[in-house]
């Protein structure tokens, strides 16, 4: 039961009785009380006590805060006013509760009437608090009762409090600040505060002034200092912060000090968390920018300012379409959208406008910004300027282009060349010579040309990998058979330096799916590097076996070997063993590079092994079988009898070439005839009507491909076949001899054995 309510309850105490506050102010009255001034408890709380007493306001105060002070009742004498009169009471105070002395917040009285004003009897019967001990003893009860409520609403508030007099001397602590310092009440009640309650600077470590001492100097709230660290009993280190107030009788004299502080270790963890993070913002080089749901600017970030130009004043709160150009507006809404649904949106690249109004290329991520409760309230943006990157990848695409145009224009004029001195060197090999010599002359041309046509092959074919142009024809092809002939191919490199190659094909059909040219140029390319490293007399042995799924092929060579330092680097491009160590017949340092580009584009894979300088090397091909489905073999090509009379037109600006073609094809029992542009080759493939055409690209008055068009639209060219003769050979071009409707597209100069097998092709048709 609370004092009020016991106050309240009439027959319990028949003695006047009221709890009033130690300024004077009444908190409660019981009935017995409120009756003598002809008024209600209710209407008597909250009235100041002095305008019931015929005394001062000061020798009232000062009883009460005498009663406050004391562990023990104290009698004194109170005279009331009712109506005209002054009755005297004598009264008896009691702090309240009686734990809070000598700083009690109020006081219980007890009244006994004297007399009544103008009364000639006997005092007024009443049951006296004297005449019952065991009514002090329910008052006396009932505040312990207050004082646990107190202590209690001290401990749940979570801060800690301390309670001093005017002296400095804890009078009270309650749990929490019992914890923190490591001193029970019982140990700490009566000693000074800075015994109990010691704080430093926790950056210099000095001494705090008390804040207690500070109020008693000056009489007025004190806050903390910032950076307080209070030591505890224990040794341990406790961030806090707070204030302490004076606690004052009604006359204004200082009774004690109330000081409440709070341990602040989590708030300083996340004020230095915070601290950090913004650091990390104002210091990051790229653009940081947070937003609202509704697309509206809430921070940015120096970073942000020096790439889009606005000032965090001047763009905080307006919308974020304000950097964003109009055409990608919809771009912007479906990154809200996204945001909207807990997504993350990684390295965006867009474009974003400044306040000059330039348009800046951006790359964007951005990520949706929680609440405590999990809930999308905003997002944060990373903005990095990637003008640099993209005009350098501009750059670099154009040089690519530009280098891709290069090489196409420098294989043309190569092998516009080269088609001629081919062409005349199979011409001169076919007739019958009286020296020896000459035949070996001959042999020399053709070698050199083939070399020639190879190099030029290959720096191309480097560029159309690496621009991603290279195309596979795939089909099924039997290993064995392929690297047969390309051995074949390439003997007589081997015997003009005496070198001695042995094959060793598997006991069984290994078959791939690949690009039968591509798979022959991977092991022309490894053949011709073991017959370039390996000295005159030398050994190579190509052996071809199965390993579970693949199909591996090894070349071996007791050559000059690779130097350790170059087995990690031997296929990178232009990467070569000195020349000293080989002469000046060194290549280009590109055919080890596209052989194991090519096999990669094959999902196969290439190693180079060496034991040391001087001790041979070995290449070891891999490439993935073909499965059962798709294994088919060949279909060999009968050998039907060499073609004659067929009727061949050549339209070629380059004269040689053309020449050179047309004395290549009599000699092998063909018509043939030449003109020198486009509207001729029309006329004549009228006049003539050709069963095969070599239309050369770059005619002038009418170019190739508009030649053949229109002489595929005569009725009488049903069964011609055209084939583009030229010195162009990307993809593109090929791409558009097929459009324009040739039949195949030949890149100059051609191999005789292409040459032949088309002738072969043509009769057939």
């Amino acid at each position: 039961m609370s004092m009020k309510e016991l106050l309240e309850t009439a027959d319990v105490f028949a003695d006047p009785m009221l709890l009033v506050s130690v300024d004077g102010t009444i908190e409660a009255t019981n009935p017995p009380f409120a009756e003598q001034f002809g008024l209600t408890a209710e209407k008597l709380a909250g009235k100041r006590l002095e305008t019931l007493a015929a005394l001062s306001a000061s020798a009232i105060e000062e009883y009460l805060q005498a009663c406050a002070r004391s562990d023990k009742a104290l009698g004194g004498a109170l005279l009331f006013r009712r109506r005209a009169a002054a009755i005297p009471y004598r009264a008896r105070g009691v702090a309240y509760p009686p734990q809070a002395a000598p700083s009690a917040s109020h006081v219980l009285l007890c009244l006994q009437a004297m007399r009544e004003a103008g009364a000639q009897t006997a005092p007024h019967p009443v049951t006296h608090l004297d005449a019952h001990p065991q009514h002090w003893q329910e008052i006396e009860d009932s505040l312990r009762r207050q004082s646990r409520i107190l202590e209690v609403t001290l401990a749940s508030i979570g801060d800690a409090v301390i309670i001093t007099d005017a002296s400095a001397r804890v009078s009270f602590m309650n749990s929490v600040a019992e914890a923190l310092t490591g001193w029970s009440l019982e140990e700490a009640r009566h000693r000074p505060l800075a015994t109990i309650f010691r704080i430093v600077n926790e950056r210099t470590r000095q001494t705090v002034e008390d804040p207690v001492a500070k109020v008693i100097e000056s009489g007025h709230v004190v806050g903390l200092a910032n950076h307080t660290v209070l030591l505890s009993r224990s040794g341990s280190e406790i961030p806090i912060d707070d204030s302490a107030a004076p606690i004052r009788v009604p006359e204004g004299e200082l009774f004690g000090v109330i000081l409440v502080f709070r341990d602040v270790t989590e708030q300083k963890r996340a004020e230095h968390a915070r601290a950090w993070l913004a650091s990390v913002v104002d210091s990051s080089f790229d653009a940081i920018v947070s937003k609202s749901l509704d697309g509206t600017i809430t921070s940015w970030n120096p970073a942000a300012e020096r790439l889009f130009g606005y000032s965090a004043a001047e763009i905080v709160g307006k919308p974020i379409m304000t950097i964003v150009p109009p055409d990608l507006a919809e771009e912007e809404m479906q990154v809200l959208e996204r945001l909207r649904r807990g997504e993350r949106v990684e390295q965006l690249e867009t474009v974003r406008l400044t306040k000059s109004g330039r348009r800046i290329d951006v790359s964007l991520t951005i990520s949706p910004i929680m609440d405590e409760g999990g809930e999308i309230v905003g997002a944060s943006k990373i903005a990095r300027d990637v003008s640099r990157q993209k005009k350098s990848e501009r750059l670099l695409r154009d040089a690519e282009r530009r280098k891709d145009e290069f090489l196409a224009t420098l294989g043309h004029e190569l092998r516009n060349p080269l088609a001629p001195i081919r062409n005349a060197t199979e011409v001169l090999c076919r007739i019958e010579h009286a020296h020896p010599e000459s035949q070996v002359a001959c042999e020399i041309l053709r070698r050199q040309v083939r070399v020639m046509a190879h190099l030029v092959d290959d720096l191309l074919d480097v560029s159309r990998i690496s621009s991603g142009q290279l195309r596979l024809r795939q089909e099924a092809i039997e290993l064995p058979q392929l690297l047969l002939n390309t051995v074949e191919s390439l003997r007589h490199a081997f015997e003009a330096k005496g070198q001695l190659i042995g094959l060793s094909l598997a006991g069984e059909t290994l078959t791939v799916v690949g690009d039968r040219t591509r798979l022959i140029q991977i092991f022309s390319n490894l053949l011709n590097n073991a017959n370039k490293y390996t000295q005159e007399g030398g050994h190579i042995d190509v052996e071809l076996a199965r390993d579970r799924g693949d199909a591996v092929v090894r070349i071996r060579d007791d050559g000059m070997g690779i130097p350790a330092a170059m087995l990690d680097d031997i296929f990178e491009l232009f990467a070569q063993v000195p020349r000293s160590r080989i002469g000046s017949d060194s290549g280009l340092g590109i055919g080890l590079t596209l052989a194991k580009r090519i096999t990669e584009m094959h999902q196969g894979s290439i190693e180079a092994h060496s034991v040391g300088e001087g001790r041979g090397s070995e290449f070891v091909v891999r490439l993935p079988l073909a499965k059962l489905t798709e294994a088919t073999a060949d279909t060999p090509v009968g050998a039907d009898p060499a073609p004659g009379g067929l009727r061949i037109l050549i339209a070629d600006d380059n004269k040689d070439s053309a020449m050179s073609l047309a004395m290549l094809l009599t000699s092998m029992g063909h018509e043939a005839r030449v003109v020198y542009d486009g509207e001729a080759a029309v006329t004549a493939a009228d006049e003539f009507q050709p069963s095969l055409v070599f239309l050369d690209l770059s005619m002038p008055k009418l170019n190739g491909y508009e030649a053949a068009r229109r002489i595929a639209q005569q009725p009488w060219a049903r069964a011609t076949r055209l084939v583009a003769l030229t010195g162009w050979g990307q993809p593109s071009d090929i791409d558009r001899t097929q459009a324009a409707g040739f039949h195949q597209h030949l890149v100059k100069p051609v191999e005789l054995d292409v040459l032949k097998e088309l002738l072969e092709n043509a009769a057939r048709n």
